[in-house]
Formats: C-alpha cells, structure tokens, sequence
C-alpha cells in the first residue's frame, strides 16, 4: 500500500524550530488585517490565522486537534498577545470554522471540493497512467495539476484510489474476440511504460468451466454495454457500481477466492511456471509476458526445476 511519505503530498511537521515558525507562519501585515477584519474574538483571529497559514502550506485544511499547539501558539504571539487564549473545544464542528475555511479560499482564490475537482484529478491520472506505472508518481502528476488550477486537495486516500483506477484501466472496447480466444489491447502496462501499447492474447480452454474466454464473454453479456469500464466495483448483493475497480479491489478477490497467500504476481509467476513445465519455450512466454530478458523466466522456473529434477524427492521420507 502507498504511504503518504512516498509522495509530494504535503504534511505538516510535529515540531518545529523557531526559525521555521518564524519563516513559514508569520502572518504578514495583510494577513494581520484579514485576521482583525474578520475575528472579532482574540481565540477566532488565531483560529482564522492557523487555518490560514496550515492551508498555504498543505493545500488542504486539517482537523484542529492535528495542528501543533506550537504553530497557533506562535500566531498568538504575532498578534501581540502576551496570554495565548485556548481554542474551544468545539471549535472543530462550529460554523466559525466553516466560515472561516471558506474565507480562506476566497482570500487564497482557491476552489473549493466539488464536482470539478474530481474531474481534474481523474483527467491528470489517466494521462499520467498512459506513462507512469507507479503510484507515487501518478499521485505527484496529480498533485501538481490539481495545485495549477487552484483546486484544494482531496484527501490522499482518495488519490491513491484514483491513481490505482487509472492505472488498472481496461475498457470493453480494448477486448476482441475471434474463433481462436480473444485480444486485449492495453494502451500501456508495467512491461509498456512508454504506452506504446501491446496485445495480449487469450485462448479457449478444453473444459468450459475453467475457460477465461467464456468466462469474460458470460460476464460481459450480463454487463449489458458496449463501451466503457470493462471491470466494476460490486456492491453487496452482486449490485454493479458505476466505478472502476481498482488494483487494490483486484487484490481483495484474488484473497477472498484463493487465500491470503496469493497476490496478481502469483498469477504472472504460475503462468510461467506451467507453461515452462508443459514445454513452452521461452521465446514463447516472453511473448505472452513481454520479459525483455530470459533471467526472469529463469528466475520463476529455478525452484519448480530443482523440486522436479532432485533425488531428495526419491529417498522416500
């Protein structure tokens, strides 16, 4: 799972030095008047200042009870309070809160959580996914285009979700069928990180029930569309989303139906592993997987090669 260090998402310390209070939380003369304008109480202009510096320097507004008591304090301090009045408790819910994060946008000109700002993060993944197979610099593509149109920041749960969408992307358009199996053709995969697109194919199996062709087209004719996501989130009761799923939703069905143990790279490393064991060449697997090299076939066969071939296996213990 991604973790917030491994990106460009802003966070704020848990102490600081005096210097960089000084450097980035000292209001100046304007924010000062903005502040004295608007509070009308000592506690509510070092609660419009806090939340007023922590945004320039996040993006995006923290709960009060995440903010470290060093940086209001030294707000207060600014203000020229010489007794630093403690921020109510209920200060976190009250409409001045609100009120005061929605002045903060309009003084910073920044657009609020809504519909486009969704919109924006989604367009920037898909663009980055067509290049980028890690999450962290989807997530770093995001960011930056969401901090270029002004639009404050989505929790960095939500953009990870939508980095994985983007990069699990495959549409119904993207898959063909034809007497032998069917085709997939992805716009740009791990092997394929300069998108310049690569074709997966798939066969017929001998027994219908273990077939991936059969089973793709049964479960596309109860899709019911032409266009559009291939694979959807499910709600409970088998009801269909209208969202992607995810790598991370991948996951947790390959868990569920085959055990904890397995992961979308046993899948990749089986299939080398039986096809080498059936006697497929390489050549001929790294057509399928698009290995550039044959080290990494090696790699997956050399256990199954030395449980095969090995008199251990014949001493009968």
């Amino acid at each position: 799972m991604l973790a917030v260090h491994q990106t460009a998402y802003p966070r704020l310390k848990s102490s600081y030095s005096e210097k960089e209070l000084r450097l980035h939380y000292t209001p100046t003369k304007a924010e000062l008047a903005f502040a004295y304008h608007y509070g009308k109480q000592d506690a509510m202009r070092i609660g419009l200042l806090t939340l007023l510096k922590t945004f320039q320097h996040l993006g995006y507004f923290l709960p009060w009870s995440r903010i470290p008591a060093m940086i209001p304090q030294h707000i207060g301090q600014c203000l020229g309070f010489l007794f630093i009045p403690n921020m109510p408790t209920s200060y976190q819910e009250s409409g001045s809160r609100y009120r005061h994060m929605r002045l903060v946008r309009k003084y910073l000109k920044v657009e609020p959580l809504r519909k486009t700002t969704y919109l924006c993060m989604q367009e920037a993944a898909q663009r980055a996914a067509q290049t980028k197979e890690h999450l962290a610099d989807i997530v770093n593509v995001m960011l930056e285009e969401l901090v270029k149109q002004r639009y404050e920041l989505p929790a960095f749960s939500r953009l990870t979700r939508e980095a994985a969408t983007a990069r699990a992307q495959v549409n119904i358009e993207d898959v063909t069928f034809s007497e032998h199996g069917m085709y997939v053709e992805l716009s740009r995969s791990k092997t394929d990180q300069m998108a310049h697109g690569q074709v997966k194919a798939i066969f017929y199996a001998a027994n219908p029930l273990l077939c991936p062709v059969r089973t793709l087209q049964r479960y596309m004719a109860a899709l019911g569309q032409d266009s559009g996501m291939l694979f959807a989130r499910m709600y409970k009761g088998n009801v269909m989303s209208q969202q992607r799923l995810t790598d991370h939703g991948f996951w947790r069905v390959m868990k569920q139906r085959f055990g904890q143990e397995f992961s979308p790279h046993s899948l990749r490393a089986s299939f080398v592993t039986i096809a080498k064991k059936n006697g497929a060449s390489n050549s001929e697997i790294m057509a399928q997987t698009f290995h550039k090299t044959e080290s990494m076939i090696r790699v997956y066969t050399r256990f199954e090669d030395a449980k095969e071939h090995n008199a251990a296996m014949k001493l009968g213990l």
